[in-house]
C-alpha cells in the first residue's frame, strides 16, 4: 500500500543523505513464509545472510547504526505470470527414405541451424535474469526496499 509513516520516511531520508535509492514498499509487517504478491515473490530472511549482497548489507548496517529497529529481512523476485502458448496441431508423420542421401543432408542442415539458434539464445539468456531486491522491515511494519541487484 506505500504508506509512509514517520519511521519510513527518516530512513528514506538517511538513503538520500547516503545517495542511495530507497523506497517504501508495503506496510504489513514481517512474514513468516514465502508468498506472492503483484508478480512479486517475497521470501524471509531468518538465518542465512551469507546469499545477500555486500554492499546491501551495508546499507541495512548503516539503518541499524542510525537507531532504527529492524523486524528482519526479505529477498524479493519479480515473477510474473508466464502465458500459455496456444495449442499446436499434431504433426503429421514424416517417411524419410533410408537410402536418400539429399533428405539426410537437409535434416542435418535442418538440425544443426537448430543448434545454432538455441546457443544464441542460450548467449542471451543472462540478458532476461532478473534482479533481487532486499527488504528492510522496520519496527512499524514499513517495508523499505534498499537495493537492487544482478545475481
Amino acid at each position: 500500500m506505500n504508506i509512509q509513516t514517520t519511521q519510513s520516511k527518516q530512513v528514506l531520508t538517511l538513503g538520500r543523505e547516503h545517495h542511495w535509492r530507497f523506497r517504501v514498499v508495503e506496510d504489513e509487517g514481517m512474514i513468516t513464509s514465502p508468498k506472492i504478491r503483484n508478480e512479486w515473490l517475497y521470501v524471509p530472511i531468518f538465518n542465512n545472510e551469507s546469499s545477500i549482497n555486500p554492499r546491501a548489507m551495508t546499507r541495512v548496517s548503516a539503518i541499524k547504526e542510525a537507531g532504527f529497529t529492524i523486524n528482519g529481512l526479505i529477498i524479493a523476485h519479480e515473477a510474473p505470470k508466464l502465458l500459455c502458448s496456444p495449442p499446436k496441431p499434431e504433426p503429421e508423420p514424416i517417411e524419410i527414405p533410408k537410402s536418400n542421401p539429399q533428405v539426410v543432408a537437409t535434416l542435418s542442415v535442418v538440425v544443426l541451424g537448430i543448434l545454432e539458434a538455441f546457443g544464441y539464445l542460450m548467449l542471451l539468456a543472462p540478458l532476461v535474469l532478473i534482479d533481487p531486491a532486499l527488504i528492510v522491515v522496520l519496527d512499524d511494519g514499513s517495508w523499505i526496499e534498499v537495493m537492487r541487484w544482478l545475481e
